[in-house]
């Protein structure tokens, strides 16, 4: 890990679900946090992780490492969190990319679309079986 680095770790209990970071590069993260009623601050690094392994996004195009954490410190005392709009990982990946998005949220929403064309389906399925032997 490093200086810039876009930060993530598992997010209790649910360890599927991470929460992510801006490491400072002088042991502080400055994070968006849920918990704290929804603040970006910068804590130190062992706060961050509070015990978890700690991993990092790689990006193939990113902003330059000064820009990077100059962005998280901008923003240091937001309180706009939003779960599905502007969580921990949008912020994460604005500071180190200039792009307000969330992988989680992308697929969550994808795999709820899913399920809910699944079901749709589903219904569509039985109603032509109940409906279609009405007619025979």
């Amino acid at each position: 890990m490093a200086k810039g680095d876009h930060l993530m770790v598992p997010h209790e209990p649910l360890s599927v679900v991470m929460h992510h970071g801006i490491d400072c590069g002088d042991g502080r993260v400055v994070e968006y946090s849920k918990i704290c009623n929804g603040t970006i601050r910068e804590v130190t690094l062992d706060e961050f992780a509070s015990g978890r392994a700690v991993d990092f996004v790689h990006y193939d195009v990113s902003l330059e490492v000064e820009e990077t954490v100059r962005r998280a410190r901008s923003r240091v005392g937001e309180k706009a969190y939003d779960l599905f709009g502007n969580n921990c990982e949008h912020f994460a990946t604005w500071c180190k990319t200039g792009r307000h998005e969330s992988a989680q949220v992308r697929n969550a929403t994808k795999a709820a679309g899913a399920a809910a064309a699944a079901t749709a389906m589903v219904g569509v399925l039985i109603l032509g079986a109940v409906f279609g032997r009405g007619r025979a």
